[in-house]
């Protein structure tokens, strides 16, 4: 879990942001279905950490030869 600011020109009347960045990797043939599910429990503990979190963003990709989750969430 890493944490880090967000600048988004024009976003709402704030537009920095405190973020923190989930990621999970699984190799390619665990399918799409399963990398979130085993990317949500790995990541559930953290979840109970964050209060007040109003956005979320999630992206994947192929890194390294493994599927990889990366989700933002911003405080």
């Amino acid at each position: 879990m890493a944490k880090f600011s967000v600048f988004i020109p024009g976003y709402n009347d704030q537009n920095r942001y405190d973020t923190v960045e989930f990621r999970h990797e699984e190799p390619t043939s665990t399918g799409f279905e399963r990398l979130v599910r085993k990317s949500i429990h790995s990541w559930s503990k953290d979840f109970k950490k964050i209060n007040g979190s109003r956005k979320i963003g999630c992206n994947y990709d192929t890194v390294n030869g493994n599927e990889a989750l990366v989700c933002l969430v911003g405080q």
